[in-house]
């Protein structure tokens, strides 16, 4: 009698392990997908996402303000890193996307950018930057192109 309960406990405690297993499977799985599918959905399209962060070359970021504050570091981090060394003139991001535990941020970005000497003569580049943040804030950590005209 001992030895069925116990047989029937081990059956138990296997299944519950191997669901447990596969919904986790499943979780990972369908979050790949997911990621996969936003990035890949405005690949060939190099146009300008909802939230300009700059403008004719000028920092409009601040007049359009948000109240996520982590939203609002990681946009300050976009403009210094992608602007540095570069003339830029138009700088826009998409939503954010997070890793489940927020320590990592994924973000689509469209950059415009003058040749310099003739800023008529521009050049285009959609990619994605990968933040990851230390303590309260975030540094980019990989950037990923995703179009270049």
């Amino acid at each position: 009698m001992k030895n069925r309960n116990r047989k029937k406990q081990r059956v138990f405690f296997v299944c519950a392990v191997l669901i447990l297993v596969l919904l986790g499977g499943a979780f990972f799985l369908y979050r790949f997908v997911r990621f996969n599918l936003w990035i890949s959905k405005d690949a060939g399209l190099l146009q300008s996402y909802p939230r300009i962060l700059i403008q004719e070359g000028l920092d409009i970021s601040d007049t359009n303000p948000i109240s996520d504050r982590q939203a609002r570091l990681i946009e300050k981090t976009i403009i210094r890193t992608n602007t540095k060394d570069r003339i830029v003139l138009h700088l826009s991001r998409s939503d954010i996307r997070y890793n489940p535990f927020r320590t990592k941020s994924y973000v689509k970005v469209f950059l415009q950018t003058a040749i310099p000497g003739d800023r008529t003569k521009t050049t285009s580049i959609k990619f994605l930057n990968v933040l990851v943040r230390r303590n309260d804030s975030w540094r980019v950590r990989s950037t990923h192109d995703i179009s270049i005209e």
